[in-house]
């Protein structure tokens, strides 16, 4: 379900779709957190030199797939297979990070309410034995 990430993506090989574009196909549909970790990842692509990253092939993301323009499958190897590899990587790792910290907020928020539950009905309790006679 995207959204929630409860293993990682994987990259689970490659495809070439009806207009020539480069696919690669997740273990998964990626969640809008995960998508944009990628794309941040994806932005810091260096350009020096020829091994560098195709920044301009990455387009999109289709369900399972991650779509590259503009670029065959020799040119994705060779300019955009480990940087892509590394995106994932990143994506995985920083999705991760954000669950923990916001299920440790939610742990945090749900401990502090029960204390203040309990702090007010002992306040009722109190409360209710007062009398105005």
């Amino acid at each position: 379900m995207p959204g929630s990430m409860s293993t990682s993506i994987n990259a689970e090989g490659l495809d070439v779709d009806e207009h020539g574009h480069v696919l690669v196909k997740l273990s998964d549909e990626p969640s809008e957190q995960w998508m944009q970790a990628f794309r941040e990842y994806w932005g810091k692509a260096e350009t020096p030199g020829s091994r560098a990253a195709k920044k301009e092939a990455f387009s999109h993301f289709s369900e399972q797939t991650i779509v590259f323009r503009g670029i065959d499958v020799d040119g994705f190897v060779e300019h955009s297979k480990a940087f892509t590899k590394d995106a994932i990587k990143y994506a995985n790792e920083r999705t991760l990070r954000f669950e923990t910290e916001r299920d440790a907020r939610i742990r945090d928020r749900a401990e502090h309410a029960g204390r203040d539950q309990t702090h007010i009905e002992a306040e009722k309790a109190k409360a209710h034995k007062v009398k105005f006679d």
